[in-house]
C-alpha cells in the first residue's frame, strides 16, 4: 500500500480508531491501517473507500468478520462500517468512556470488538471523543 494512502487514512481519521474512538497518542501501539472488508472476501487492498484507521485491540478483535450476535436477542449482525455508517447513529460514549450500542449493529459491534474492556475504557479516558 502507498504512503499516501496510508495518509489519507490516518487523516480522514484524525488519527482516531474509527471503530472505538481512541486516538493515537493514547495508544501503546500504531493504529492499523485495517481493510473494512477483507481482501479475502473481496475487498479491494489498496482503495480508501474499503480502509479504515483501527486501533490493534478493535482490529485483532475484528479480524475478518462482517458480523456478530446482537447481545441483546442473538440475532448476527454486520458490524460497523466506517465508511458506510454514522458513528453518532450507532453508539455514543460516556464520560467515562464506556461505548454504549444504539442499535443492533452498534451493539453487536461493541461486543464483538470488546469495546468496553477495562484497559480500553482507561485509555479512552485519558481523551474525549
Amino acid at each position: 500500500m502507498k504512503e499516501a494512502t496510508k495518509w489519507i487514512v490516518r487523516i480522514r481519521a484524525d488519527l482516531r480508531c474509527e471503530y472505538c474512538g481512541v486516538h493515537q497518542r493514547q495508544c501503546r501501539y500504531t493504529h492499523h491501517i485495517e481493510h473494512v472488508e477483507a481482501i479475502a472476501s473481496g475487498g479491494s487492498p489498496d482503495n480508501p473507500a474499503n480502509l479504515a484507521l483501527a486501533c490493534h485491540r478493535c482490529n485483532l478483535a475484528k479480524g475478518a468478520r462482517k458480523m456478530a450476535l446482537d447481545p441483546l436477542n442473538d440475532v448476527p449482525m454486520l458490524l460497523f462500517h466506517p465508511r458506510l455508517h454514522t458513528w453518532e447513529t450507532h453508539f455514543r460514549v460516556d464520560a467515562s468512556g464506556y461505548i454504549e450500542g444504539l442499535t443492533p449493529t452498534g451493539r453487536a459491534t461493541v461486543s464483538a470488538l470488546k469495546m468496553n474492556a477495562s484497559v480500553r475504557l482507561m485509555e479512552r479516558g485519558r481523551v474525549s471523543l
